[in-house]
């Protein structure tokens, strides 16, 4: 009796961790619909069809503001969205705009790139913070046979449940170096069965 006692309250105490960080995250409203303005969507697609190589690796941060249904995205900043220095800058800006904040990223490929587990890695690592992450996509093969080439999204909570799983079960104390080796492993072995992503509804 004791045993299983002792047993039951290991078990607790190990699966506590990652039903608190799902508590908390049920903690924000989840905001689903994302407003972008018709000025941002030109600029957009201008700098898509006047760059050199038809707006390929073309990325940024997404700055805005969220209302209680709403995400609206105000401005698009180019910058390399997997580099910390870069992410210092984007810092920077975000204290700066005093009607701004940081809420996601946005970036224009084939549609074979854009989840790279680097890219996957800082995705996951925002959302942490920002549950209400926004992940805009520019589909360039959609740009160039005329067809809608915008998706938006962020990762599944079933994809972040695993992840922060993980995380605790290894007991690993993320760095530089640590968290980069996590990553990459754990892209690896991810089930394939799991929705890695979750639509946003995209309003023009």
């Amino acid at each position: 009796k004791i045993n299983i006692k002792e047993m039951t309250e290991e078990k607790q105490e190990e699966v506590k961790p990652i039903v608190q960080l799902q508590t908390l995250r049920e903690t924000y409203s989840e905001i689903n619909e994302v407003k972008i303005s018709k000025d941002i969507i030109k600029k957009l697609l201008t700098n898509i069809y006047t760059s050199s190589n038809f707006g390929q690796k073309m990325e940024g941060v997404i700055f805005g503001r969220y209302t209680e249904k709403q995400l609206i995205v105000s401005t698009l900043i180019p910058c390399t969205i997997t580099e910390s220095y870069n992410a210092n800058f984007a810092n920077y800006l975000e204290t700066s705009r005093l009607d701004n904040t940081k809420i996601g990223f946005y970036l224009c490929d084939n549609g074979e790139e854009l989840l790279s587990h680097h890219k996957l890695k800082t995705f996951i690592e925002f959302q942490k913070i920002f549950p209400n992450c926004v992940i805009l996509t520019i589909d360039i093969n959609a740009v160039k046979t005329n067809t809608y080439p915008f998706k938006c999204f962020r990762i599944s909570n079933k994809l972040m449940d695993k992840f922060e799983e993980e995380e605790i079960e290894e007991n690993i104390i993320m760095d530089k170096n640590t968290i980069k080796e996590f990553y990459k492993q754990m892209f690896k072995k991810l089930n394939p069965t799991i929705d890695f992503l979750q639509p946003l509804k995209l309003t023009v």
